[in-house]
C-alpha cells in the first residue's frame, strides 16, 4: 500500500519535482562558490628548536579548495614570519617533525597513499632570514607572539595553490615505502568514523531481520517493513558519506578500502556467530 502510494505521488507530481529539482540544483552552481571562498589561512602545528635555540613555528597554509579539500603546504616560520622552508602543495600532508634535524613531510592526495617522503635540510637553511624586515603585518606578529592564537586568516599569507616552487625540503623517494603508514595515522580519526559506518549495517540486519522480537506475524511484518526503510535510509547516507570523504575530504581510495575491508570482515563475523548462536539455541 506504501509503495502503491509513493508510485502515485510520483506520477501525479513528476513535473513540479523536476522543476524543484532544476532550480535546486542552479542554486547550489550559482552560490556554492561565493559560500566556500575564503582567505588562506594558516594552522599551528607545535613548534621546535633551530640550531641557535630560537623558536620556530610549525604551521600548515591552507588554500581555497572551493568544491573539494583545501589544497596545503607544510612550512617552517621564524620568530621574524619568514618563511623558511616549505613543502610542495597538495590534498594533504601528514608530517612528522619532533626536531629541527629530523623533520619529515608527505604531501599526497586522494588516489595514491605510495608518495614521496620530504626531509627538511636543516644545514642550508638560513634561520635568521627576514630579520631586516621587521614590518610584518600587526595581525601575523600578534599571531607569532601568542600560543592560544591557533588559526590565522590573511590575504596576505598567499594562496599555496598559487605557488609552484617549495625550499628548504629534499625529495626522498624511498621513504615511499613508509608513506601509507604515516598517511593512515594522518587520517585515522576519519577511517575509525568511516570503519564504524561500515560495521553499523550489520547490527541493523542482526536487529531488524534474525532477532526474534515477537511471534506475532503482522507485528512481524511491521518490523521488517520500518527495518527495510531504515536500510534503504542508511545507504543513501553512507554514499553521501563516502563520496564526502572521498571526494571533499581527497582521502586516498586505498585507504579508504583497507578500513570498508576490515569492517565489513568484522561484521560479517558477528553475523556468523550470531547465526551459531541461534542454531545451537
Amino acid at each position: 500500500m506504501i509503495d502503491m502510494w509513493i508510485v502515485n505521488f510520483m506520477r501525479k507530481y513528476k513535473r513540479r519535482l523536476k522543476g524543484v529539482f532544476i532550480i535546486a540544483l542552479l542554486c547550489v552552481l550559482m552560490f556554492s562558490a561565493a559560500a566556500h571562498a575564503h582567505r588562506p589561512y594558516l594552522v599551528k602545528e607545535g613548534t621546535l628548536a633551530d640550531p641557535s635555540g630560537q623558536i620556530v613555528l610549525k604551521g600548515k597554509l591552507y588554500g581555497d579548495g572551493i568544491f573539494s579539500t583545501d589544497p596545503v603546504t607544510f612550512e617552517l616560520r621564524n620568530r621574524y614570519g619568514a618563511v623558511l622552508a616549505n613543502t610542495p602543495v597538495a590534498d594533504h600532508v601528514a608530517v612528522f617533525c619532533p626536531h629541527a634535524s629530523f623533520c619529515w613531510a608527505f604531501p599526497y592526495g586522494s588516489t595514491n597513499p605510495f608518495v614521496s617522503g620530504y626531509k627538511l635540510d636543516s644545514e642550508n637553511i638560513d634561520w635568521e632570514a627576514g630579520s631586516q624586515h621587521d614590518n610584518e603585518r600587526e595581525s601575523l606578529r600578534r599571531y607569532l607572539n601568542d600560543s592560544n592564537e591557533k588559526i590565522l586568516h590573511d590575504y596576505d599569507l598567499n594562496y599555496p595553490e598559487f605557488t609552484k616552487d617549495h625550499s628548504g625540503f629534499i625529495e626522498v623517494k624511498k621513504a615511499l615505502v613508509i608513506s601509507p603508514i604515516l598517511i593512515l595515522f594522518d587520517k585515522f580519526f576519519v577511517l575509525l568514523f568511516l570503519f564504524i559506518l561500515t560495521i553499523v549495517p550489520f547490527f541493523l540486519y542482526w536487529l531488524f531481520f534474525r532477532k526474534k522480537w515477537t511471534s506475532n506475524g503482522h507485528l512481524k511484518r511491521m518490523i521488517l517493513v520500518f527495518g527495510g526503510m531504515v536500510m534503504l535510509g542508511y545507504s543513501v547516507c553512507y554514499c553521501i558519506v563516502l563520496v564526502i570523504i572521498g571526494f571533499t575530504f581527497s582521502t586516498p581510495v586505498l585507504c579508504v578500502l583497507v578500513a570498508v575491508i576490515c569492517a565489513l570482515t568484522l561484521g560479517s563475523g558477528f553475523l556468523n556467530k550470531t547465526n551459531r548462536l541461534n542454531s545451537a539455541g
